[in-house]
């Protein structure tokens, strides 16, 4: 085992180029057509959450976006699939869990690849503050710097309650995220996963080595589940906790 993981540690500059060669080709093959960030299409992965897709719905309509789409992972949660009759966005629905990569180990990314695309968690939901431009403005820095992949806004954790009994672990996580500026003051250099963030055309995955920005305040969103009642969670909350085959890094350590 330990063999295996020196070797891809070797390996891993060499691959790392390649998808950063093919990532530049491509997209000079297949020119963006996508100039203004509110015609950006913002994919949302969901399963069995229902009051954080509605309040991140809302957040993204109120700033103006519109051009949003459902991943759907098989919900079963009965309130959310009634939602989804009256919901007016386009819905993809799953016959099985695929998890927080549902968008690339299904055909949809298909429908995306090829432009400038937004992918992102349920539970993310940018904050009263964030700029209602923020995507017009990533858009531009991606196109004005050629090797950047994926601008993720950053997540707030000055404002965590402490009746989150994990306040102090996601803390100390997150810290890893602000640790190395950008040439542009609004960013950090740091990994960006499923959480809220512009893709680069043909870009695809979570975090890896290519090159990534997290937006500073304002550019910040919620990650909702760091504001729950640990000792007192919602039914709803129970029936995610409950039926979450598959895992992120914090749903695990719950």
């Amino acid at each position: 085992m330990e063999m295996k993981v020196f070797i891809k540690s070797l390996l891993a500059p060499a691959y790392y180029s390649l998808w950063r060669a093919y990532i530049t080709i491509m997209g000079s093959i297949f020119r963006a057509k996508i100039t203004n960030g509110y015609d950006i299409p913002i994919i949302i992965n969901n399963r069995n959450r229902l009051t954080f897709l509605q309040k991140l719905i809302e957040s993204l309509e109120v700033k103006g976006y519109r051009n949003i789409f459902i991943i759907d992972n098989n919900s079963d949660y009965q309130p959310l699939l009634n939602y989804y009759e009256s919901c007016p966005y386009k819905i993809f629905r799953l016959d099985k869990n695929i998890g927080y990569l549902a968008l690339w180990k299904t055909s949809i990314y298909k429908n995306f690849i090829k432009d400038f695309y937004v992918y992102t968690d349920s539970d993310v939901v940018p904050t009263e503050n964030c700029p209602s431009d923020f995507l017009d403005q990533f858009l531009q820095v991606m196109k004005s710097e050629k090797d950047l992949m994926k601008i993720g806004l950053s997540l707030n954790i000055d404002d965590l309650p402490d009746c989150f009994s994990m306040k102090s672990q996601v803390i100390d996580w997150e810290h890893q995220y602000w640790q190395q500026e950008s040439e542009d003051s609004r960013f950090y250099v740091a990994n960006v996963d499923t959480t809220f963030a512009l893709y680069r055309p043909f870009m695809k995955g979570g975090a890896s080595r290519l090159k990534m920005y997290r937006s500073k305040k304002p550019f910040s969103a919620y990650h909702m589940p760091w504001y729950n009642d640990s000792a007192n969670l919602s039914e709803e909350e129970k029936f995610y906790i409950e039926n979450a085959k598959t895992s992120t890094h914090w749903t695990t350590k719950r």
